[in-house]
């Protein structure tokens, strides 16, 4: 029976239903207002509420459709939403005792409750598909500590790093969308049920025991906060725009090495396809299309986190959850698709060191290396231009000029100039605690492992 039946002989408009209904998107809930209902009824049994006996019965035909649905026994359709159909499934199975499952909880603090184990359940599934993108991209880092590429600092050129410490800062961000997500699950694992309509209910329950029952750390502090509250859900939404947006920056990385003049690295032909300007080259499609996707995430997430709830429960506040659903697709398939992609690259270290060596990436060196001998700064900056200015003009490097030409600049230069000039060297001097030097990467990467174990510990 649809809960308007009472006041309109005539029923509802059948369009007028489709276009109310929230059953299209909220009858992924089925799994959590199940065990949510289960542990209800083992509260209201304890309670002496309802009788043991009835307690069974419910608690056994509540677990049989359980099980029923994701067999394909029981199809969930043809109702306003996912409360209309378990109600009216349960009505069918056990008769009139099912009414006694409502007891003491309303639409409300039920949906309330639902949303909560959901985000909360999603918070970990989302991060275990960010623990593995993280490893992924920590063991393709292992292989190339040593080779060197040029950074980059507005659009240009800049001085060289390696191609590990390039890779794990984008590891570093993942980290922290994982931290994120963990601070959103605690923030949704707390039991709003019997709030009623925002004034609590009328019946002698025990709130903490369905806390327990469902793992949850507490309970909420006030009824009406309890059904109006959905800063949770703008918590996961921002995350999630977070993480869309970490992977869209790390997609236009790659694609970027994939399209240059001189590629840094291509992706397995199973991953590209012809080009339809250019025959002869391919086009890295499916980054493309992960950086579109990700992007549409971000924008999702960012448009519906901007929801603020009202000072009474309304309808929006139980919709509110659609683009949660949204979100978790666009997410957990951006995820694993770039994880299984990063497998496919290869990286080229000459055409990279070619790169790096090319033009005057090690000039901010040189000028460091003139501060260090005691010249002033500025002077230091116009110095090295100089000495820029008269490679350009010669086609040579920095790292190929003689001390001789060198010294004609600044007295201050000596013979080890020469080793700060070279791309290889100032890489590979770089050893402080999160700087591009192999040494510094081997130490991020045991780093990365350590806080894993610590925000995974094993069961």
């Amino acid at each position: 029976m649809k809960y308007w039946q009472g006041k309109f002989n005539e029923g509802l408009d059948r369009t007028a239903e489709q276009f109310i209904s929230t059953f299209a998107f909220d009858k992924r809930l089925y799994k959590h207002d199940i065990m949510g209902s289960i542990a209800h009824c083992t509260m209201l049994g304890e309670q002496n509420i309802i009788s043991e006996e009835e307690t069974k019965v419910i608690q056994q035909a509540l677990t049989q459709i359980f099980y029923d649905i994701p067999t394909g026994k029981l199809v969930p359709e043809g109702a306003v939403d996912i409360y209309d159909f378990l109600d009216s499934e349960l009505g069918a199975r056990i008769g009139n005792i099912a009414d006694k499952l409502n007891i003491a909880r309303s639409k409300y603090d039920r949906a309330a409750l639902d949303r909560r184990m959901y985000v909360s359940q999603l918070c970990g599934d989302i991060n275990e598909s960010l623990k593995k993108l993280i490893e992924k991209i920590r063991e393709t880092s292992n292989n190339y500590t040593a080779v060197i590429m040029p950074s980059q600092a507005n659009f240009v050129k800049a001085s060289p790093t390696t191609l590990a410490h390039t890779l794990m800062a984008h590891a570093e961000r993942f980290m922290r969308d994982i931290v994120r997500m963990k601070e959103t699950a605690k923030t949704a694992a707390v039991m709003p049920l019997y709030s009623g309509y925002g004034t609590g209910v009328a019946y002698k329950v025990d709130r903490r025991r369905v806390a327990q029952l469902l793992k949850f750390s507490s309970v909420t502090q006030n009824s009406l906060d309890a059904v109006t509250d959905n800063d949770f859900i703008c918590e996961f939404l921002s995350s999630a725009a977070l993480i869309s947006k970490h992977v869209s920056s790390l997609c236009t990385l790659l694609t970027d090495w994939c399209t240059k003049e001189v590629p840094f690295a291509r992706l397995d032909k199973s991953v590209n396809t012809d080009s339809k300007i250019v025959p002869s080259s391919v086009e890295p499609s499916v980054l493309e299309t992960l950086k579109i996707k990700a992007d549409k995430c971000t924008s999702l997430c960012l448009t519906s986190a901007a929801y603020s709830p009202g000072a009474y429960y309304t309808e929006a506040d139980y919709a509110v959850i659609e683009p949660v659903f949204e979100a978790e697709s666009l997410i957990k398939n951006c995820l694993e698709i770039l994880t299984a992609v990063l497998s496919s690259f290869f990286f080229d270290e000459q055409a990279m060191l070619k790169a790096a060596t090319a033009g005057f990436t090690t000039a901010l060196d040189c000028v460091e290396y003139l501060v260090k001998k005691g010249e002033n700064r500025d002077a230091a900056y116009e110095i090295v231009g100089k000495l820029c200015q008269y490679c350009a003009e010669n086609n040579k490097r920095l790292d190929t000029i003689t001390v001789d030409v060198y010294k004609t600049y600044s007295p201050l230069f000596e013979k080890d100039v020469i080793y700060v000039a070279r791309a290889k060297s100032v890489a590979r001097l770089r050893k402080n605690e999160g700087e591009p030097g192999e040494v510094a990467v081997r130490a991020e990467m045991r780093s990365i492992d350590r806080r894993l174990n610590k925000l995974f510990p094993e069961e």
